[in-house]
Formats: structure tokens, sequence, C-alpha cells
């Protein structure tokens, strides 16, 4: 599965469960087709560290780490999102 199929697939499932858009899970619509991308940034740290863990078993972590930074990024710049996600370093 590619990066973009797997946080698309995992955005279907969770995608309802970000904060204000729980109102809207019981109409029985597909996430992806009838949301943007505003939110992404709040399902970033699930997709990495139990979406893709559970769904993929030949992933490289750093490369999809990697692309969700500069996806990111990518829609913060373009003004698709008003959410900007930074990495911390562990402790």
């Amino acid at each position: 599965m590619s990066f973009v199929q797997a946080l698309r697939e995992c955005l279907n499932s969770r995608g309802w469960l970000i904060e204000g858009e729980v109102e809207n899970q019981g109409h029985g619509e597909v996430f992806c087709e009838v949301r943007n991308a505003q939110n992404l940034p709040e399902v970033s740290n699930f997709f990495i560290t139990e979406f893709i863990e559970e769904h993929e078993n030949h992933y490289d972590r750093r490369k999809f780490i990697g692309l969700m930074l500069h996806f990111n990024a990518w829609l913060f710049a373009h003004r698709y999102s008003n959410l900007k996600l930074s990495l911390l370093a562990n402790q």
C-alpha cells in the first residue's frame, strides 16, 4: 500500500473522530469524499504510530514520517490547513 493510499484509508476510518467532526459521523459518508485536508495534522501521529504499524509490515518508518511532515508543511503553506505540524525530539 502506498503512503497516499494508507493515509486515505486512515482518514476514512479515523477522520470522524477528530474533534469537531463527531456530529457528522452518523450520516454514513466517507470522510475523504466530503471533507478537505484541514484537520490532517490531527491524525498524523495516529497514522504513524498506530495505523501504519497495524496495516503495513514492510514500510520504512523514517520515510513515512518524512512524507507526513512534508505533506503537512505543503498543506499549511498552500492554506489547505491552518494547523502546523511539528516534530518533538525524544526526551
